[in-house]
C-alpha cells in the first residue's frame, strides 16, 4: 500500500485540489511563509486566492494556481486580477500553471502543450506566469517566495 502511495504522489496532479496540495506541501518543505485559500473583495465580487505569501514592506505575492491551461481558465484569472486591481495594487500576481500530466499506462511525468493565446491573455494581466514543471525545480523562483528575500 506503501508504494502505491508513494506512486500516486509523485505521479502529476490530475485536478485543483491534487496540484493545490502538491503546491502546498512543496511550500511546506521550503519553509516558504503562506496563507492559502484567502478570499479578497474585488469590485464585482469576492475571489478567492490559493496562496498569498507576506513580503518585506508590507507587500504580498498572490498566488493563483491554472491545473489545466484552456482559453477559460486563462479568461477566468485575467478576470480575477482585473477585478482585484484596486484591491491588490501593491501586490505581485502570479499564475502558478501545472503544465505536466501522468500517461495511466506507466504513470511517467510528460509535459502537456501550452496554448500560446491562454498565456498571452494571462500575461496581459498577471505580473508572473510560471511553468510548475520549471518553477518547482529553480532556487531562485524558490527564494523569490521568501519573505527576507527583496
Amino acid at each position: 500500500i506503501l508504494r502505491l502511495n508513494d506512486l500516486w504522489m509523485t505521479s502529476a496532479p490530475r485536478n485543483l485540489s491534487d496540484f493545490f496540495e502538491i503546491v502546498k506541501d512543496f511550500f511546506d518543505n521550503h519553509d516558504i511563509l503562506y496563507t492559502s485559500n484567502k478570499s479578497i473583495s474585488g469590485t464585482t465580487i469576492e475571489h478567492k486566492i490559493d496562496f498569498i505569501l507576506p513580503m518585506p514592506k508590507g507587500k504580498e505575492k498572490l498566488i493563483m494556481l491554472i491545473p489545466n491551461l484552456t482559453l477559460q481558465s486563462a479568461k477566468i484569472n485575467a478576470f480575477t486580477w482585473l477585478d482585484l486591481n484596486a484591491a491588490v495594487q501593491n501586490s505581485e500576481k502570479i499564475i502558478l500553471i501545472n503544465d505536466l500530466f501522468s500517461n495511466n499506462e506507466n504513470e511517467f511525468l510528460s509535459q502537456k502543450p501550452i496554448q500560446d493565446n491562454a498565456l498571452s491573455i494571462l500575461r496581459a494581466y498577471s505580473d508572473k506566469q510560471l511553468l510548475w514543471s520549471t518553477a518547482k525545480n529553480d532556487r531562485s523562483f524558490i527564494q523569490q517566495l521568501k519573505v527576507n528575500s527583496n
